[in-house]
């Protein structure tokens, strides 16, 4: 009953522990639903980036200065060159992690269904022990347990996509970027630019 899940209503024989558990879980699964929220429309960013991205690889035909190009030119396309494989081995790294965190989490979600089994079949076994009321907030607590877990592994998924699809938009600029950079190395000089600075 609610009067049984309600911390207030404690059946005798529920710890204070088991409170504080639970009312730590509830606030868990509500920023947990937040983070999902949040992550959805950062996905969507990630992946009109990526889309952008693709878009401008696809058309870019040249750069609007005429050659030769500029050394300067050069080292900065290489620096972003630099850059964007940084980005794609952390990106990696980050996406071991997480699949890692998923696995785990899937791990806890299976012992704490088999403890919501187990749970069920005492009741299906013993219905009418005097301790009903602790057995079922008991279990309504694995219930939550169960959701608090299976809405983590939601929001890790979300990330493991945001960062893969940040990792696609990196590899496509890195493909761009040194595409420019053979083109602007081929006739790349100091320009009068240059020697200025």
């Amino acid at each position: 009953t609610m009067a049984a899940l309600n911390g207030t209503n404690r059946p005798a024989g529920i710890s204070l522990r088991d409170i504080a558990l639970r009312r730590g879980l509830t606030e868990r699964l509500v920023r947990l639903y937040e983070q999902q929220i949040s992550y959805v429309a950062d996905l969507e960013a990630a992946r009109n980036r990526r889309t952008e991205l693709a878009h401008e690889a696809q058309t870019w035909t040249g750069f609007a200065e005429p050659r030769p190009h500029s050394v300067l030119l050069l080292d900065a396309l290489r620096e972003g060159i630099q850059m964007e494989r940084l980005e794609i081995a952390n990106g990696e790294n980050a996406l071991v992690m997480l699949a890692r965190l998923i696995e785990d989490n899937r791990n806890n979600l299976d012992q704490t269904e088999e403890k919501i089994r187990r749970f069920n079949e005492q009741f299906e076994r013993n219905p009418n022990i005097n301790d009903t009321d602790n057995r079922i907030w008991l279990r309504e607590l694995e219930r939550l347990h169960s959701q608090t877990i299976s809405a983590a592994i939601a929001s890790l998924d979300l990330e493991r996509q945001i960062r893969q699809e940040r990792i696609d938009g990196s590899r496509i600029r890195l493909g761009l970027l040194q595409q420019q950079a053979v083109i602007a190395g081929a006739s790349a000089a100091f320009s009068d630019g240059d020697r200025e600075m």
